[in-house]
């Protein structure tokens, strides 16, 4: 209501300017114009700041669901583990919220065996269940390289990584893996395969809709700082410094319908 107000009000200068132009009044002209002019300006205002509050709004909804989503799997995860059921059926509840909430396709546990040698996979979900037990050298494998390296790792196209340990029957396209960890050593890797859009797996986290990141081209600094508004707008804004370029620069991105 508050940002209807000074459009109505524009609009009435601009009738009583109308009305004093027409009986030949200089001072109705200018009253005419900047009524008409001031309506203009804040009916664009109030248009724009309803559309960032409607993004907002949205984003928030989005966020409170997914927060949603991510509380019921750690409360299964949690009865999971204090119901007294084996370790398979732990791990198979595991599995499904890593592959629920990654909206992957599958997923796959695996433990660190035969004396740091092999990943023995001990749980999967969807088309990776049919690997069970399945042995992957730790030299040679992806899952074997998070091991190792004892960091995550995501692969947007195994068959072309030469990390990768083919396994027969199956059509495992991206992968994102982490490494499982006791007492501070890493006993095992926990992987999603084949998100559900077909795009492959990515580091960010955009939980908080917001990104930074940095890199330089040449001797310019780049800083990125990236805020999603919405599911279908985010927002960019890049500041260069450096010999070459000294600048800012900032865009606003609409998915097109």
């Amino acid at each position: 209501m508050r940002a209807i107000l000074p459009v109505v009000a524009g609009l009435f200068a601009g009738l009583v300017g109308a009305w004093l132009a027409g009986r030949g009044s200089l001072s109705g002209w200018a009253l005419l114009v900047s009524g008409v002019a001031g309506a203009a300006a804040w009916g664009w205002w109030s248009v724009r700041e309803l559309r960032r509050g409607e993004a907002a709004r949205r984003l928030a909804e989005f966020q409170a669901r997914q927060r949603e989503e991510e509380l019921t799997w750690l409360r299964r995860v949690a009865d999971a583990l204090v119901s007294g059921e084996t370790l398979d059926q732990v791990l198979g509840v595991v599995g499904e919220a890593a592959t629920d909430l990654l909206a992957s396709e599958s997923a796959a546990i695996g433990f660190v065996v035969e004396e740091g040698r092999f990943v023995r996979i001990v749980a999967g979900t969807g088309p990776v269940a049919i690997a069970r037990d399945r042995l992957l050298p730790v030299d040679n494998s992806l899952l074997g390289w998070v091991v190792t390296h004892e960091q995550p790792l995501t692969s947007p196209d195994m068959a072309a990584d030469a990390r990768n340990f083919p396994v027969p029957d199956l059509q495992l396209q991206t992968i994102a893996c982490v490494p499982l960890r006791a007492s501070g050593f890493v006993i095992g890797v926990l992987a999603v395969f084949n998100r559900l859009d077909g795009r492959p797996f990515h580091p960010l986290d955009l939980r908080d809709g917001v990104w930074t990141a940095e890199h330089l081209c040449g001797a310019d600094l780049y800083r990125g700082a990236f805020r999603a508004l919405g599911p279908d707008r985010w927002q960019a804004e890049w500041e260069i410094s450096g010999p070459r370029k000294d600048q800012v620069l900032r865009g606003l991105f609409t998915r097109a319908a």
